[in-house]
């Protein structure tokens, strides 16, 4: 398989990402735009290890479920994802993945606005060209209309456009209960943009005209919206995931917020305790949070500034918004209320004490699953000399352990041996490779392997042997070294 080929394929599956899955030869190509059950003719893009990225060049066979794409940009703007299927496919899409994922049924949080709702968005500018960047560039991708945005961000892009932009390269647009704040990012202090009229103007995160911050009004609630204020981009879905959270909760003494922000959600819960902690590192987060407060008279809400796992005391309830970065190993006992996909379920697997299920690592930043653990011994002679990987050893986080990495590069780990205090060693395998099978190999059931606390390394070996034998080779020869070497072979 080279760039440039032309290939005929089926597609057999879908990804959360708009891509179509297909296979040849058993080695796996994502087809962006691609439907389940379509055959379609495609041109090798890209090129990797264990899979390939193809382009659609003609549908042949058309699914039912495809849709008139409404957007000019869609294929170089990367903002939108299923615009090609029915808003009912993709929720299907999605869902079925998760239940893959969480090994669960899951139901739906409906919303009724699948276009025109977003009411922020913040925008490129180079050359007096704005826009998006291109999914895989930093071209500008310029358009007239996105289907996404409230239609008050769109007619105010379109007045942006009549203005000089030198100096100009990024602008904010927020759209909150009918009026519209501007945030200019600029190297220029007097850009004629500052003319623009808006109701809240800032430039360079700093206030310059009209209203210092907007109000949102949502149910019963007042928020206050400042430029760099964190809130949901959908007011409807915020509304339904708040209040599904406030049926799971039910209510009670004492409520703690993790991760508050400006407190949308304590607020929001605040009506079924008798009192809630909003915890925040963040100190300009917790002023505003503050002044929501104040603004929905609400006096049994208390919001402090501190890490969120220095917080103590005892709590009837704890909602949790995780950080990007997920939540760390001292903030136990959470509900985590939203996040991305992958990020729960990797902290889901952090928390969850049922048997087999508690296997995430993280090693110097990556994530890795446990395999098992065996005797340094068997690996101090072999290693050093072996042909098949580089190795590379690194004091590891508290100098009193070691990690052997072996790889053909860098930039693939897929195998980890920490080395242990009373020389054995633990063996871990790349989670970003478990993940890779789980997702497009569902078949192979990796996850009922890996973490399962009544297996030993030999158990764990010969399945893993099995399952991805003529799937990946060169994990599968590490494994077989690994093996061998335990056996004294």
């Amino acid at each position: 398989m080279k760039i440039n080929d032309i290939y005929e394929v089926t597609i057999i599956n879908e990804d959360m990402e708009g891509n179509g899955i297909a296979r040849i030869d058993n080695f796996v190509i994502f087809i962006f735009g691609a439907l389940k059950n379509e055959k379609v003719l495609i041109k090798i893009a890209e090129l990797n290890k264990r899979f390939a990225k193809g382009k659609i060049v003609n549908i042949i066979t058309k699914s039912p479920k495809r849709n008139r794409i409404l957007c000019p940009i869609y294929d170089k703007c990367g903002g939108c994802n299923f615009l090609h299927t029915s808003y009912e496919n993709e929720r299907k899409i999605k869902k079925d993945q998760i239940e893959r994922l969480f090994k669960r049924k899951v139901n739906y949080l409906n919303t009724n606005n699948s276009l025109n709702y977003r009411n922020k968005v913040v925008l490129h500018i180079k050359n007096n060209k704005i826009g998006f960047y291109d999914s895989k560039t930093h071209n500008i991708c310029s358009f007239n209309t996105c289907y996404l945005l409230d239609s008050l961000i769109n007619k105010t892009i379109y007045n942006i456009k009549e203005y000089d932009l030198t100096g100009v390269y990024e602008i904010m647009i927020r759209s909150v209960n009918n009026e519209v704040m501007v945030n200019i990012i600029s190297d220029i202090e007097n850009t004629p943009l500052l003319n623009i009229d808006v109701d809240s103007l800032y430039l360079n995160d700093k206030y310059i005209k009209g209203k210092e911050y907007l109000i949102d009004e949502i149910n019963k609630y007042k928020f206050s919206i400042y430029p760099l204020s964190f809130y949901q981009i959908n007011n409807e879905g915020m509304t339904s995931i708040y209040n599904k959270a406030k049926e799971y909760i039910l209510g009670g003494d004492t409520l703690l917020d993790l991760y508050c922000g400006t407190g949308t959600i304590g607020i929001w819960m605040s009506d079924i305790f008798r009192k809630v902690v909003g915890v925040e590192i963040n100190e300009s987060s917790i002023k505003k949070a503050n002044i929501n407060k104040k603004l929905n008279n609400i006096n049994n809400i208390e919001f402090i500034c501190s890490d969120a796992k220095k917080i103590k005391g005892k709590f009837d309830s704890i909602i949790v918004v995780p950080p990007r970065n997920g939540l760390s190993k001292d903030v136990i006992n959470y509900i985590p209320v939203y996040c991305e996909v992958g990020t729960y379920n990797q902290e889901s697997e952090v928390f969850t004490t049922t048997k087999g299920k508690k296997y995430h690592h993280m090693i110097d930043g990556e994530e890795y699953a446990f395999l098992g653990r065996l005797p340094l011994s068997r690996y101090t002679d072999l290693y050093p000399k072996s042909s098949l990987f580089t190795i590379k050893t690194k004091a590891f986080i508290n100098n009193a352990k070691h990690r052997y990495i072996l790889s053909e590069s860098e930039d693939n780990v897929p195998i980890v041996l920490q080395v242990e205090k009373n020389n054995e060693c633990n063996i871990f395998l790349d989670r970003d490779l478990i993940n890779f099978y789980n997702k497009y190999y569902p078949e192979l059931e990796i996850d009922n392997i890996i973490g399962n606390n009544e297996m030993n390394i030999s158990d764990v070996y010969k399945e893993l042997t099995s399952k991805i034998i003529g799937q990946d080779e060169q994990i599968k020869q590490i494994l077989s070294t690994i093996w061998k070497q335990y056996n004294n072979e």
